[in-house]
């Protein structure tokens, strides 16, 4: 007789963790880019720099950072909207303020107050994004 599968066996929880960890995987390359790139010793200007200024490419790479944190949490560990929100964002903070202290040393780079300010408005804006996006997707 067959044994009744229970909702850890079901095979689209087992998709939805797999896609949880694909999440996951995803946050963090782009940790491992956002760190490659901002230790990156003389950096050069790159166009985009040049086309929207340092701070809007700050803000918006911490805004894909937190859109990727807050749901990889949420995907990975179940959380609530808040609890994840309140992880994702607090990840992305963190790992902007690190990686400002880190360029203090590295030559041609230095700790600049006012892109850590980006980075977090990047983030403010991926939690109204997100908090948007399930508020929406629930009214379904």
């Amino acid at each position: 007789m067959e044994q009744p599968s229970t909702s850890a066996t079901r095979p689209e929880n087992q998709r939805g963790r797999t896609l949880g960890f694909l999440w996951l995987a995803t946050a963090l390359g782009w940790a491992i880019w956002v760190l490659s790139v901002g230790t990156e010793p003389e950096p050069y200007g790159n166009w985009l720099s040049n086309l929207v200024g340092d701070k809007v490419v700050h803000a918006g790479s911490f805004a894909l950072g937190g859109m990727l944190w807050i749901h990889s949490l949420r995907r990975v560990a179940r959380l609530r909207v808040i609890t994840a929100v309140v992880g994702g964002g607090a990840v992305s903070f963190l790992f902007g303020f690190l990686l400002e202290v880190f360029q203090r040393g590295v030559p041609g780079r230095s700790a600049d107050p006012a892109d850590l300010i980006a980075d977090l408005v990047g983030i403010l804006v991926a939690i109204g994004l997100y908090v948007a996006a399930v508020s929406l997707s629930s009214r379904k």
